[in-house]
């Protein structure tokens, strides 16, 4: 085992990869396109790679990168095909830390085969990442319940050599975890105590999963919000043009038809008048759906930035959560919103403060708080006041000086032997 541990850490850095380039030229019985996938995998150095690689890789003057000794981290997350919060906070991330390889776990295929081959080729390109630049750190997200389980060769391998592992939970991972049958569920844990650090994005998180699973060295690190959210001051009530915004996956576990269900109970009756809805998102568009809800693509930075800006409440019914950038970019922009106290929402948002909250699948409660919003700019203008003080503590430069300072200590630590 230390024998190939060496030959792991002392193998050459591009003799492999042209090796394996050739090779699999040469089977030429292999379809076209999986000798495409398979070269392109392996060949890293390759022009594309390394000016993707490149743009995601940014340098800044922090006193924690000398005790990093400008060695690379590694972090494993979704390709940049992915949509949804996940792949947004990623990508804030890596154009702020210093120094960071990324690697793409998972990428987005319309086929299931091209997906399962670029998951299960991610796994040799990680060894060859490896071989090829000796990292400080590896940062692992865990986003989904299977995440957990697909994740783990990344954990294994990464301690087999000798590295510290840091895992992100974008997941309520707590419940996921005691669904795992008796085996899995302990390799799973395993994986877990070998690993230097447990982040979660919420105290409440945090807590559960201790609770659950046990306790393991945990910090909690938020979503960050982007700058550019925070550099323009919101705009007063009576510029808003849209009444109801919604902005997310058009899924039953997101609420959509829970929204839908309050905007058939709306009457002419506010005193603004009937209030219109409009979604933003890609899935399946309800049939049923009333006719004052507009359904749009979805929409990235900056005309999301300015849906939120001109919004007069977002709403988020979800059934499951973690910690939803849509809610943190709304709050950033000064709109209150009307949400469901799942995951770590009661973190970010308290009743009556930035927002209402209301238990999820209760039409009802949402139709009466979207309007106790809509009908009182009093009650509207103190949540879009204390919305935007509470979205300035999670600004960019604040988590990320937060991230550098967690990785300091754990190399810090593996350095000297504790």
């Amino acid at each position: 085992m230390d024998r190939m541990r060496r030959w792991l850490l002392q193998a050459s850095r591009g003799r492999l990869s042209v090796l394996v380039a050739s090779a699999t030229r040469q089977l030429w019985f292999w379809p076209e396109e999986l000798k495409n996938s398979l070269t392109h995998c392996f060949c890293e150095h390759a022009s594309s790679r390394k000016s993707k690689v490149k743009a995601m890789t940014t340098t800044a003057s922090y006193r924690s990168e000398t005790i990093l000794n400008r060695k690379p981290i590694v972090y494993v997350g979704y390709d940049d095909s992915m949509k949804g919060g996940v792949q947004q906070v990623t990508s804030l991330l890596l154009t702020y830390l210093p120094d960071v390889i990324f690697h793409a776990s998972v990428r987005s295929e319309r086929s299931k085969c091209k997906y399962t081959l670029f998951s299960v080729l991610a796994y040799f390109r990680f060894v060859y990442l490896l071989m090829r630049r000796r990292p400080c750190l590896v940062h692992v997200l865990i986003c989904s319940p299977f995440d957990q389980i697909r994740n783990l060769p990344y954990i294994f391998i990464s301690r087999f050599v000798g590295l510290p592992v840091v895992l992100q939970f974008h997941y309520d991972i707590a419940g996921a975890y005691l669904k795992l049958f008796r085996m899995v569920r302990w390799i799973t844990s395993r994986a877990y105590r070998g690993s230097q650090l447990l982040c979660f994005l919420s105290k409440t998180l945090r807590d559960d999963f201790s609770n659950k699973v046990g306790q393991f060295p945990c910090a909690v690190v938020p979503n960050p919000v982007p700058v550019d959210y925070l550099k323009e001051s919101p705009l007063p009530y009576e510029d808003r043009e849209y009444d109801v915004v919604y902005l997310g996956r058009l899924m039953p576990e997101k609420g959509v038809p829970d929204l839908m269900a309050a905007a058939k109970l709306d009457v002419v009756g506010s005193n603004h008048g009937t209030p219109r809805y409009y979604l933003w998102g890609d899935g399946i568009v309800p049939k049923d759906r009333p006719y004052i809800c507009c359904f749009q693509m979805w929409i990235e930075d900056p005309e999301k930035r300015e849906i939120f800006r001109k919004a007069k409440v977002v709403v988020l019914p979800s059934y499951q959560e973690c910690f939803p950038m849509v809610l943190l970019e709304a709050m950033a922009c000064g709109t209150p919103v009307v949400a469901t106290p799942v995951g770590g929402v009661p973190d970010m948002i308290k009743d009556g403060m930035q927002g209402i909250l209301v238990e999820p699948g209760q039409p009802q409660q949402l139709h009466q708080a979207i309007h106790r919003l809509l009908d009182d700019p009093q009650l509207w203008r103190e949540c879009s006041c204390n919305a935007r003080t509470s979205a300035n503590q999670y600004a960019l430069p604040s988590i990320g000086k937060l991230w550098m300072e967690l990785y300091a200590e754990i190399v810090s630590a593996k350095i000297s032997g504790h």
